[in-house]
């Protein structure tokens, strides 16, 4: 067919003819809508993050997904949240950075045969900020609860094995410092304990390892030293040649102590021995000697006020002498 024939055939008023079709189809379309009807269901959103990226900040906003379903009403009655899974994929993802992702909605087969169906998800997009999903080892610190008895304390821990496995976004990651254990009671214990507890983690984005298991915690429970000052420890003069007396130019001395509690409640400055040592004096005079300061069983003297002590030796008077 030649094609001045064929523009021949064609309708003067083809336009119109396309234009009626055009809004029979509107038309068509219009009344199918308003003829469905619809189903409103809230399903579980799975984030899927199996690749080298996964979400750097919590989802828990995006649990879920409402759900439309339009179709005919004989169609809509069997169907129901279980015909559907809803997921965000990120595992095409190769570099961190914040993307907004498409809600991918997934029918059952069974759905998909229906005609007509509308499906519509909201949100149907998610923002999603993700970064290298990395792996590391974090050691374990111990957890205790309670206070030990009085004059003890937690002076150190173990735990077998001492570092455990994690799981996350690089930054959350390498921001972890140590992993806590279940809390072992020390309340009113004056000795080691020990015991078997769990790790006890919550952070949305850094998982632990599958085979984080049970922990081995020793904690280590001694008695707690502290130091106190004394003033006033008497000064006492030993070895006074015979026929001689000596006089001090300060008569007690201040000291600093340490030891354990307990024992320190029990102290006082007379439970301290101060000397100065005259043995080496033969004749009168001023002498400079070593102040000795002598602390009881288990208390160790940490500082005194001063380390010498000024003496005057001098003869006994007789009473004549006293006389005249």
């Amino acid at each position: 067919m030649k094609r001045k024939q064929f523009l021949e055939k064609i309708p003067k008023d083809w336009i119109a003819i396309v234009a009626c079709i055009g809004i029979a189809l509107v038309v068509y379309l219009s009344y199918q809508a308003t003829t469905l009807d619809k189903k409103t269901f809230v399903i579980p959103l799975t984030i899927e993050a199996t690749g080298t990226m996964v979400p750097s900040q919590s989802t828990e906003k995006y649990r879920f997904v409402k759900l439309t379903v339009r179709a005919e009403e004989d169609q809509l009655a069997s169907i129901t949240e279980d015909d559907f899974t809803a997921h965000v994929d990120l595992t095409y993802l190769t570099k961190p950075g914040q993307y907004s992702l498409p809600v991918v909605i997934q029918p059952k087969e069974r759905v998909l045969l229906l005609e007509p169906l509308e499906l519509l998800a909201t949100p149907d997009y998610v923002n999603i900020t993700v970064d290298e999903n990395i792996l590391r080892y974090v050691p374990l610190t111990a957890s205790v609860a309670g206070t030990p008895a009085y004059g003890y304390e937690v002076s150190s821990f173990t735990c077998e094995p001492e570092y455990v496995k994690v799981y996350g976004p690089a930054a959350q990651v390498n921001a972890v410092s140590a992993i806590p254990t279940e809390a072992l009671v020390v309340e009113g214990l004056s000795e080691s304990v020990s015991g078997t507890v769990t790790v006890v983690y919550d952070n949305p984005v850094v998982r632990l390892a599958e085979d984080a298991g049970d922990i081995s915690v020793s904690v280590q429970i001694t008695p707690v030293q502290v130091e106190l000052p004394y003033a006033g420890v008497p000064i006492a003069l030993v070895n006074v040649p015979a026929g001689y007396e000596a006089h001090l130019a300060t008569s007690s001395i201040s000291v600093s102590a340490r030891g354990t509690q307990l024992l320190m409640d029990t102290v006082r400055p007379s439970s301290f021995t101060a000397r100065a040592d005259c043995q080496f004096l033969t004749e009168s005079g001023e002498y400079i000697l070593p102040v000795t300061v002598t602390a009881p069983s288990g208390v160790t003297v940490t500082e005194q006020s001063f380390a010498d002590v000024t003496v005057v030796i001098s003869p006994v008077q007789t009473e004549a002498e006293e006389t005249n």
